[in-house]
């Protein structure tokens, strides 16, 4: 009786277990995104802690937006971004602040003959500072377009190497590049060369090459404008409104020359983008003589929207532009009128010749007016940038100077005169030192993302009163 008993008890416990089992499955089977939405919910929430904890600890390598913590050392390439973000140790850059627009790497090299009487400088470009990984299609263009240019600078370098020393007389082959738009939708450049050979001058001829962020295409001047023959009558009419005399032909024949060869859907060399417009440049003979110099026109989006892609206009009011190492005239809408004015600088010559030169002070000219002159010390060259920022035009001179140090200089011109804000000890380079000892600069179209100060780990930002500020 007691065994019975028992087995009853058994009989019923299992009869409970069964319909339990029973309705948890028929529970799953009716609504089963309930249960993997809460698991999914659980995993999220250890995921998202493993961020936080993780974004704590990146936090502390980085002082500041654009800034990089001064224990970091000198020697070692910078790795923050414009936001401020810290690359991880393979290139890429974690988490959802990744750079959204290239930033270039710029690396200007000068080489010279045993005697020094032949010289050869080139720019070599590449993306930088982590977002090669974000834009790996046109990090692969850039490289491949910078060899290919340097390749061609170093050909001419070999043939002018037994010359001089034949001739005993200095010569020289330059190829400078320059970020003047890089954004989500393009990267462009400005390409400026110059040689001399031994005439009576020498040849030069500046241009550009810009690529699409996204694919990495290097774009034909077709690809940026829709309508090549408005785009010539344009182009021509400007010429023409500025200097007739320049020019041997007439303004009908001018159009006519420059859709069947400048302004051309193929063209990818004589022209580049910046962020106000299209700018087209003519070579010493193209459409006028040597004198007359190289006749460029500025045709801005804004103010014929019917003839360009949209997918290649430009949507920004604040930006960085910057010229080439050799060249320091360039076109600014300084003044917010419209009209896109020429800014340049003069070096003054003190002494020395070809490679060799140095000066001592320059002077800033707008529209061809000199506005500034600049007392400084000795230097070897000077590079100029331009920054458009809160509505004010700001223009920087930073001089490579004879002891080895630089000096930034940085001028606010909105009004049509050129007011020093600042300066610093130091250039525009955030980063490395190359295997010569020259300094790799990393060039960003973005105001916050510019910043000075040498090889040291001390960095200035220009504020928004044109200062240059720690």
């Amino acid at each position: 009786m007691i065994r019975n008993k028992w087995l009853s008890i058994f009989a019923g416990v299992l009869a409970v277990v069964a319909a339990c089992f029973l309705g948890i499955a028929l529970y799953i089977f009716i609504n089963p995104g309930s249960v993997s939405e809460n698991g999914a919910a659980g995993n999220q929430a250890d995921a998202n802690e493993n961020v936080t904890a993780q974004e704590a600890a990146a936090g502390a390598d980085v002082t500041a937006a654009g800034e990089i913590d001064a224990g970091a050392g000198a020697d070692t390439e910078a790795e923050v971004i414009a936001d401020g973000e810290k690359a991880a140790d393979d290139g890429s850059v974690p988490g959802e602040n990744a750079p959204t627009i290239p930033i270039l790497q710029v690396e200007n090299i000068h080489e010279e003959g045993d005697n020094g009487g032949c010289t050869m400088d080139y720019s070599r470009v590449s993306l930088g500072n982590g977002t090669e990984a974000v834009f790996p299609e046109l990090a692969e263009s850039l490289t491949a377009y910078s060899d290919e240019q340097i390749a061609g600078v170093r050909e001419m370098y070999d043939y002018l190497l037994p010359v001089a020393d034949e001739i005993d007389r200095w010569l020289s082959v330059y190829m400078g590049l320059s970020l003047t738009r890089a954004d989500e939708r393009m990267l462009s450049m400005h390409y400026d060369y110059s040689e001399y050979t031994g005439g009576a001058h020498g040849y030069y001829w500046d241009g550009g090459a810009t690529f699409d962020t996204e694919t990495g295409t290097r774009l034909a001047l077709g690809d940026i404008c829709t309508d090549m023959g408005e785009l010539a009558r344009i182009v021509a009419s400007r010429l023409y409104a500025e200097d007739a005399s320049r020019f041997s032909v007439s303004e009908a024949e001018m159009v006519q020359n420059i859709a069947a060869n400048e302004v051309s859907p193929d063209n990818v060399d004589s022209w580049f983008c910046t962020p106000e417009g299209l700018h087209i440049f003519f070579p010493p003979y193209s459409i006028s003589y040597y004198a007359a110099g190289e006749p460029d026109v500025v045709v801005r989006y804004v103010d014929y929207p019917h003839i360009f892609n949209e997918s290649y206009v430009a949507a920004t009011d604040a930006y960085v532009t910057y010229d080439p190492p050799q060249s320091t005239f360039s076109r600014f809408d300084y003044d917010n009128d419209g009209i896109m004015n020429s800014v340049r600088i003069y070096s003054k010559y003190l002494q020395g010749e070809g490679s060799a030169i140095t000066y001592q002070n320059f002077t800033i000219y707008l529209d061809e007016a000199a506005t500034l002159e600049q007392q400084t010390a000795e230097y070897r060259a000077a590079y100029t940038y331009r920054i458009k920022s809160d509505g004010r035009s700001l223009f920087v001179v930073e001089t490579e100077n004879v002891d080895g140090t630089d000096t930034t200089y940085t001028y606010d011109i909105s009004s049509g005169t050129a007011v020093l804000t600042g300066s610093v000890n130091g250039g525009v380079y955030v980063g490395t030192v190359n295997e010569a000892g020259q300094s790799v600069a990393l060039q960003s179209s973005e105001p916050d993302g510019i910043l000075f100060g040498g090889e040291s780990a001390t960095r200035w930002k220009v504020s928004a009163e044109g200062m240059l500020t720690e």
